[in-house]
């Protein structure tokens, strides 16, 4: 989530244009996609089944990437580490869970 001053609120942040606002990430010499769940939740109201469909997503583009970062707010971001620390078997490909 990120502050509207306008609407004095805040709303869901835009990954689609992460890259141009953090320009660091440019350094790195990679491809860097946001694959962006809808409804986009507050990190206080994820549950398992939430978890399930990051799974879901990591495992449906496992072959397209070689690796995994879940930017999530830090209310319940213990739990959703813990989840993906176990939940995606076999996957052979880092995932981590940072947040924002």
């Amino acid at each position: 989530m990120i502050g509207n001053p306008v609407a004095g609120s805040l709303q869901p942040l835009d990954f689609v244009h992460t890259v141009k606002e953090v320009p660091e990430l440019q350094r790195f010499d990679c491809n860097i996609d946001s694959l962006i769940p809808d409804p986009i939740l507050d990190s206080s109201n994820i549950r398992p089944q939430n978890w399930a469909q990051l799974v879901e997503l990591i495992e449906s583009s496992h072959g397209d990437y070689d690796g995994f970062v879940i930017l999530h707010g830090t209310d319940t971001m213990v739990y959703s580490a813990s989840a993906l620390s176990f939940l995606p078997e076999g996957l052979g490909k880092p995932v981590f869970a940072c947040y924002c």
